[in-house]
């Protein structure tokens, strides 16, 4: 029998899509359990991402993009300038440290030699 504890009051409701739901269903039976059992142990093991947060970082990842895509156009309309191989090599610092801060693919590491 449960231990004497005191009676849930609180309820707590939440809207879904059928997929949604479904696929909660399947993983709470797949181990062997409600769906609400599950909601209620597992419950506060879940990662929340800060969506106002996410969406600051996204607005200035675009205002750095179009900021690079403007040394791009200066450095290539400028090539023979010793500035632009200047601002090339600066680019690619700038990209190799982005790729290293957001986890992205590490194929572009190498500078050209000077």
């Amino acid at each position: 029998m449960a231990q004497n504890r005191p009676h849930r009051e609180r309820i707590i409701k939440i809207r879904v899509f059928d997929d949604q739901y479904l696929f909660l269903k399947a993983k709470a039976q797949a181990a062997g359990m409600t769906l609400t059992e599950m909601l209620r142990d597992h419950g506060d093991q879940l990662t929340v991402v800060n969506r106002t947060d996410w969406r600051q970082r996204t607005f200035q990842l675009a205002k750095i993009g179009t900021n690079l895509n403007q040394l791009a156009h200066w450095a290539n309309t400028h090539k023979s300038a010793i500035e632009a191989h200047q601002v090339v090599l600066a680019l690619l610092r700038l990209e190799r440290a982005m790729r290293s801060e957001y986890g992205l693919d590490q194929e572009a590491t190498d500078e050209p030699a000077s």
